[in-house]
């Protein structure tokens, strides 16, 4: 884990220990099931030889599945979920060699997450409730080794003949390890039903302990080739979900029925 992560992640859970003890108990007792549905930013950071680097995200799929238990204002929890965060391409200026960001993106690596959550659930206003929690999680990347390539070529529109310029780029994507692991920070706000749903939307900075994905990528020009690399390294996580309890709400002697 770098060192801006790791700080990022520190504030985190300052927010986090302060929302835990500064709330009451929200009555709320019993196991609980559901799904869930999202979308997430990995975030990529790209260096090449020349001194030159940029941080930039791009959006991936999400989906999963969780089951815990509620006690006395707490909860705890896991389940599994899917993601897939697609690998944004970097736009090179083969004249200068800075990079910039770009609005295309490649297939991602898919990879399963296991989180052990807990968490404290409070009260805002009649039906609706808020939680905040900490997650240790355990990532399993579907491929390891060489995974995928890429490349871009340039032509010159201007040529009586189309071909392809000396401008161009190759690159391999690379998972170093099948297993990883990372801390969660989440938060969510949901509206609790009369029946025994639970309708939520929730969001995570997820903090890996190493990169889950490598990039090697050579840039060729007519004059010059450099190399470059990038890593993939933290996840920002947004959901919504829906969760069936299975025991009925136990209420305490201060607060309203819904």
């Amino acid at each position: 884990m770098n060192i801006s992560s790791l700080t990022n992640y520190k504030k985190s859970i300052l927010i986090v220990l302060t929302l835990f003890l500064g709330q009451g108990v929200f009555g709320q007792n019993g196991f609980y099931a559901g799904v869930e549905m999202g979308v997430l930013s990995g975030r990529f950071h790209y260096t090449n030889e020349k001194g030159y680097s940029l941080s930039q995200g791009s959006v991936g799929t999400i989906v999963g599945v969780h089951f815990g238990k509620r006690k006395n204002g707490f909860y705890y929890q896991t389940g599994i979920y899917r993601s897939k965060p697609y690998h944004p391409f970097a736009e090179i200026n083969y004249d200068t060699w800075k990079p910039s960001k770009s609005f295309s993106a490649s297939d991602g690596i898919e990879n399963y997450r296991i989180p052990l959550y807990v968490g404290k659930e409070f009260k805002i206003y009649k039906r609706f409730y808020g939680g905040v929690g900490l997650g240790f999680n355990t990532i399993i990347s579907r491929d390891v080794g060489v995974v995928s390539g890429f490349g871009t070529v340039y032509y010159d529109p201007s040529q009586p003949v189309l071909t392809a310029t000396g401008d161009s780029t190759w690159g391999v994507v690379r998972v170093e390890s099948r297993w990883n692991f990372g801390f969660e920070s989440v938060f969510t706000i949901g509206m609790r039903s009369k029946g025994n749903f639970d309708y939520f939307l929730k969001a995570g900075y997820l903090a890996h302990f190493k990169p889950f994905s490598n990039e090697t990528i050579i840039h060729y020009s007519n004059q010059e080739t450099i190399t470059a690399s990038r890593v993939g390294l933290n996840s920002l996580t947004i959901s919504f979900g829906l969760s069936y309890r299975f025991r009925n709400r136990i209420r305490d002697s201060t607060e309203k029925a819904f």
